[in-house]
């Protein structure tokens, strides 16, 4: 058994910038306690307190049976440009109470706030990582009160395509081994999912496409460590973590070596069983 192999995929929450006028997520759709104000999470005090809320080590030791690792940014191991010194975020009750107190110009931790999170039935990763924030919001102050409720998957896609989610977790797979494959969905303001949550910021949008165009790999390694820096500045969502898989094979089978962007390993395992 080969284990602990880095899959190309990324899993992360999302943070709805401008939540759709016809959402029954967000109770009043105020900052009045019973409720999120639609552009609520534009204040980056409101996301990156929300960000040190969430436990990684619990999620993936309980949730993901340790077989997830945190990543810092929407880069991931196995592909060019993954800066490995880049700093994470962790869970800090403090630091998340001094942001969540200085959010909105001091507002949501005087009154308060409510929303639901939805997840999609049977799915245990997500409905903990959902309880993980709900819990430790609530810690900090009790005016933090978030409603963990199950959904048709079908349905959360449908209310976070039209932007109803007040926050969404999703999954990503490589559609080619390239990091430009992850930064566009995950940052750029066109992007899969950060074009959905309404996430725009211009000087991205330029490294982006700067990026994806450069053929001097020193140069772009230069942009995307700089783009990685910037997804821990911003927060526009919660990175959970990189998934981590396993592989099984007779005894003997010998000489395996793992390749992320042949996630199948068809033609690999089939030279190995012949002997090449």
């Amino acid at each position: 058994m080969y284990k602990d192999l880095p899959q190309l995929r990324a899993d992360a929450f999302f943070f709805q910038f401008q939540i759709g006028e016809d959402s029954t997520r967000v109770g009043s759709g105020k900052l009045d306690g019973n409720g999120i104000p639609l552009d609520f999470f534009t204040d980056l005090d409101v996301r990156i307190g929300f960000t040190y809320c969430f436990d990684w080590d619990t999620y993936i030791e309980d949730a993901c049976l340790g077989e997830m690792q945190q990543t810092a940014s929407p880069a991931v191991e196995g592909l060019p440009y993954l800066n490995k010194d880049q700093e994470m975020y962790s869970l800090d009750l403090a630091k998340a109470e001094e942001h969540l107190k200085a959010a909105w110009g001091g507002q949501v931790w005087e009154k308060g706030f409510k929303f639901t999170l939805l997840y999609n039935t049977g799915n245990l990763e997500r409905k903990t990582s959902c309880e993980i924030l709900q819990a430790n919001l609530a810690q900090i102050n009790p005016k933090f009160q978030i409603t963990v409720l199950a959904s048709e998957w079908s349905l959360i896609l449908d209310e976070m395509f039209t932007g109803n989610c007040a926050m969404w977790q999703i999954g990503w797979q490589a559609d080619y081994p390239d990091p430009h494959n992850f930064f566009h969905p995950f940052m750029h303001s066109e992007g899969a999912y950060s074009g959905i949550q309404g996430y725009n910021n211009p000087q991205v949008d330029a490294l982006i496409e700067q990026g994806v165009k450069e053929i001097d790999p020193d140069a772009r390694k230069d942009i995307y460590y700089e783009l990685q820096q910037i997804y821990h500045d911003d927060a526009p969502g919660i990175m959970l973590g990189q998934l981590l898989g396993r592989r099984y094979f007779q005894d003997w089978v010998k000489g395996y070596i793992f390749n992320p962007i042949d996630p199948a390993d068809i033609s690999h395992v089939y030279n190995l069983s012949k002997g090449y």
